[in-house]
């Protein structure tokens, strides 16, 4: 035979354990102890397969770490031979390397030139690279710039030979292209702040 002053109590004590734990005093989430790290190297991919290939830093000494983090993850295997500066955490190890995740990259000189990285739009059969970053928008021209007027929408980064356009403080500038590669195809722009 069941008592029912076993249930009588357990009804009293789950409504106490409720306000035991909504008067409990909420105490913030610690701050992370890992610091930003910054590292700069060469991008590489490396695997075999189609599907298991990895992004990696390299320097002069060889592989310094696994690059993961969603798209910029993405962008950064558009990047293979070309340095890169990554800031991140470090995140494990994968393989006897370092697994690196990025919260952001940024590409390092190309051919002397520092390189500009946005969104081609094009206007009027004229391709400008519009940059969120630094809120100008440069119209390109020279004779690469051809090229990269049917990429409209694509994310790309193109190095040349930067002058201002127009009269001082103007949003617009002109970008001679001198070389450029291709991050992202349009559909597959994160646009979120």
């Amino acid at each position: 035979m069941r008592s029912s002053f076993g249930s009588a109590r357990g009804a009293l004590l789950v409504p106490f354990l409720f306000l035991a734990a909504c008067s409990a005093r909420r105490v913030p989430p610690a701050p992370a102890t890992d610091p930003a790290v910054v590292l700069e190297g060469v991008i590489a991919i490396a695997g075999l397969g189609t599907f298991d290939r990895d992004v990696v830093l390299y320097d002069e000494g060889g592989p310094i770490c696994r690059l993961t983090g969603g798209s910029a993850e993405l962008e950064l295997r558009n990047l293979a031979g070309l340095g890169v500066r990554v800031t991140g955490r470090l995140a494990g190890r994968t393989n006897d390397i370092p697994e690196f995740l990025i919260d952001r990259w940024e590409l390092l000189p190309v051919d002397g030139r520092e390189p500009v990285v946005g969104v081609i739009e094009s206007r009027n059969g004229v391709p400008y690279l519009v940059v969120e970053r630094n809120a100008f928008e440069y119209r390109l021209g020279g004779p690469l710039a051809g090229a990269l007027e049917p990429l409209s929408g694509f994310k790309v980064w193109v190095a040349g030979e930067e002058r201002p356009a127009g009269e001082e403080g103007a949003r617009e500038r002109t970008l001679a292209v001198a070389s450029y590669g291709v991050l992202l195809p349009p559909r597959s722009l994160n646009r979120a702040p």
